[in-house]
């Protein structure tokens, strides 16, 4: 069993406080037909699919034809038939105009190569009186991250963050997607910042090793570690990540960015 479907159900478990945050400002309901952007190996279109039910529709798309394939195998083996997925971007949505009731993505944004056009073609799919939500990273200053990626930076002797590793906090700051959503046609726009806990379900030691196998933003950073100095960061991140250590649980408040807006409806 390959690494990301062994520790799928934590991860599941761990992002849950994210995963409800972004649907309960989409506002899902019974019957909806939803569109995941940057949908990835399924969360959280596969809740979203829950949600809404049998009558309703999920699309999950994302631009990896690897992690699709896993999220199709996901869907299939939960016997979610509202649920599919399919390989294609942000930027140039395969699908007819006023074609969806929700368009979501979490954590998935700070990737669109194009800002702008990936909002105006949520827009355009959008039905009259839908509604957008979006949820990205705050800072990079935040307990998780100060506890891994800086901590592996400065082992690598590294005095600043290459611009991969920058890219996921770009909207941290905020403005910059309730401007972009405004700029689109979107009224009631809302961009507000949330503390949400990231709890994973085992000890530091394995969030640790899950920082080191699976962070691409970071890769370069981490490639950058020889033997000697990997060792030493991996043995800060542990101790750093114990502090938010109990109950079985790794506890770590985040800072999260969520941007809701809706496509104004026919008068």
């Amino acid at each position: 069993m390959d690494l990301m479907r062994r520790l799928r159900p934590k991860g599941i478990a761990a992002g849950r406080g994210h995963t409800d945050l972004l649907l309960e400002a989409a506002e899902l309901q019974l019957g909806l037909r939803v569109l995941d952007l940057a949908c990835g190996t399924g969360e959280p279109a596969l809740e979203e699919a829950r949600r809404v039910g049998a009558d309703g529709r999920v699309t999950g798309l994302d631009s990896s034809e690897t992690l699709v394939s896993y999220a199709r195998e996901y869907a299939r083996e939960e016997r979610l038939a509202q649920a599919g997925f399919e390989v294609g971007s942000a930027e140039s949505l395969p699908y007819p105009d006023c074609n969806f009731d929700r368009v979501t993505s979490r954590f998935g944004a700070m990737y669109f190569t194009d800002l702008a056009r990936a909002v105006s073609e949520s827009y355009r799919v959008l039905r009259p009186g839908g509604r957008l939500a979006w949820l990205v990273w705050g800072t990079i200053e935040q307990p998780f991250w100060q506890a891994t990626a800086l901590v592996a930076l400065r082992h690598a002797g590294m005095s600043r963050l290459p611009p991969e590793a920058l890219q996921p906090f770009c909207f941290g700051n905020g403005g910059i997607l309730s401007h972009a959503l405004s700029a689109a046609g979107f009224d009631n726009v809302r961009e507000v910042q949330k503390e949400v806990t990231w709890s994973w379900p085992g000890p530091p030691e394995e969030v640790c090793s899950m920082f080191f196998s699976g962070s691409p933003p970071f890769q370069a950073i981490l490639d950058s570690l020889g033997p000697e100095a990997r060792t030493r960061a991996e043995k800060e991140i542990t101790e750093s990540l114990r502090a938010y250590y109990s109950s079985e649980q790794v506890n770590v408040p985040e800072i999260v960015i969520v941007a809701t807006g809706r496509r104004p409806s026919r008068s």
